[in-house]
């Protein structure tokens, strides 16, 4: 997701992103970051108590019994599977439109290896 929208901004503003200080560069990281982080940080501040740590298997379980997870699931949801899944297509959609519009521009051909790269990028995320 995260790299679709970057190589849409890099498409989109070239010199902008180049001369991004390390500070910029530093909060886009931070900023994906946190979002990456969201969901595990919500389940330990919403239900501490109901995560159950299998070490024999490596695997965590929720168990989701506190009332606050009837607001905070559909909210969650929505931060870490639709948002994710639409700005990977729009991402896309507007890359693809992009890069068609430079070649016509250039009067150049297309590089498929490149379009090809991100849909099939696409595809596997979505």
């Amino acid at each position: 997701c995260c790299m679709a929208f970057m190589k849409l901004l890099r498409l989109k503003n070239p010199f902008k992103t180049r001369s991004w200080s390390t500070k910029q560069a530093h909060k886009a990281c931070l900023g994906i970051w946190l979002v990456s982080v969201y969901v595990p940080i919500l389940h330990l501040i919403a239900d501490k108590d109901d995560v159950i740590f299998d070490y024999r298997l490596y695997v965590s379980a929720h168990g989701y019994s506190s009332d606050l997870w009837k607001i905070l699931l559909p909210i969650s949801s929505i931060f870490s599977i639709i948002l994710p899944n639409l700005v990977m297509v729009v991402s896309t959609a507007i890359l693809l439109k992009e890069a068609k519009k430079l070649a016509k521009e250039a009067e150049r051909s297309l590089r498929w290896q490149g379009i090809i790269t991100v849909l099939v990028s696409a595809m596997v995320y979505i």
